[in-house]
């Protein structure tokens, strides 16, 4: 199976806050050094009720069935995605590549896998959440948990006609480093390298 695909940013809806992944599908990061840390559980307000959910934690690997489907579901809405591999193959490179090789998070506010983040050295390699969990603050949980666990900064790619995911990482202060034209990624299609630091690093 290929592994040389660049990072991509997922979305399926373009004004929801939304599960972007940072990398098309093949091509693992290995995972950086650093403790395991828990959150303590927030009180979210959905649909006019509050709750009790329990933060984001290390991705387990009897979570790989959860994690595949929660990247299939969100990539299912990017219909301009060439066809490339099988549900099969994805669900085997999430269990075998993504979850041993990256620093995979997942959130579960509802008791079940909703989303999920892979951080690599340095890369936010891939950030997915299930359509239905969208527009809940999930996305932006995770991501904001990836800066805390990379503090020198990131960097992500994402496909130029994932204006969504463009929009979502833009609005948590990702600025556009360069346009590819999709040589470097398995699809072959235009991307965009994102980057994120620290504001004393910026000043």
């Amino acid at each position: 199976m290929s592994v040389s695909a660049v990072r991509d940013a997922a979305s399926v809806s373009a004004v929801r806050d939304l599960a972007a992944s940072a990398a098309g599908p093949f091509r693992p990061r290995r995972r950086g050094a650093g403790d395991i840390r828990w959150y303590r559980p927030v009180r979210v307000c959905h649909r006019g009720r509050m709750r009790q959910t329990v933060g984001p934690r290390r991705a387990r690997p009897e979570d790989a069935e959860r994690i595949a489907d929660v990247f299939l579901a969100a990539r299912a809405g990017m219909t301009y995605l060439p066809d490339l591999h099988t549900d099969e193959e994805t669900r085997s490179w999430i269990a075998h590549v993504v979850i041993p090789d990256d620093e995979v998070w997942v959130a579960c506010p509802d008791g079940e896998v909703a989303a999920f983040a892979a951080l690599g050295d340095g890369w936010l390699d891939h950030l997915y959440v299930a359509p239905e969990a969208q527009g809940r603050g999930v996305g932006a949980a995770l991501l904001a948990l990836a800066k805390e666990r990379r503090p020198d900064g990131l960097d992500l790619h994402v496909f130029q006609e994932n204006t969504g995911a463009r929009r979502f990482y833009e609005r948590h202060g990702f600025t556009l480093v360069e346009l590819g034209d999709g040589g470097g990624n398995e699809e072959n299609l235009p991307d965009a390298r994102y980057r994120w630091r620290p504001a004393a690093r910026n000043a």
